[in-house]
């Protein structure tokens, strides 16, 4: 519950991306965003991916800075 508050609440504040990689402490923060309504309906806006690993979770996270803005990288 307190993951789905998290995710929600960086959400409604604006987040623009999310790029995480399985296995990590806040998977669940990113499979919230996946499943959210709003990565659905603004899929133009919000950009969710999953990594291999930390190295290509952050270089997307880093893409994503350049091109918009508050990547988050988890």
């Amino acid at each position: 519950m307190g993951d789905e508050a998290i995710a929600q609440g960086a959400i409604d504040a604006g987040l623009s991306g999310i790029y995480a990689y399985p296995g990590h402490t806040f998977t669940e923060i990113s499979e919230y965003v996946h499943a959210s309504k709003e990565l659905r309906k603004n899929s133009h806006i919000l950009r969710a991916s999953w990594a291999a690993n930390e190295k290509t979770a952050y270089e997307a996270a880093s893409e994503c800075l350049y091109a918009v803005s508050a990547p988050w990288f988890v």
